[in-house]
């Protein structure tokens, strides 16, 4: 458990430093996918936070199941 929320405010605090810069992500991802002109800074910003939200989304799972269980004992 302790592991699992670890892991889950590590990726909180990365996608929190890429919300405070860009805003929200999918409106990010959304203007990144379109520009004609690539900007290697925002798409390297942009594939490290598509990673750390997938990876938050996963670690929330996993600390619920934990939960679950943990009430179920």
């Amino acid at each position: 458990m302790l592991l699992a929320k670890a892991k889950l405010s590590e990726f909180e605090e990365e996608c929190g430093v890429f919300e405070q810069k860009y805003g929200d992500f999918e409106r990010f991802k959304r203007n990144v996918e379109k520009e004609e002109k690539e900007s290697f800074g925002e798409w390297d910003d942009y594939l490290a936070w598509r990673f750390a939200e997938e990876a938050r989304k996963f670690w929330r799972r996993e600390v619920r199941e934990l939960e679950v269980l943990a009430a179920g004992v």
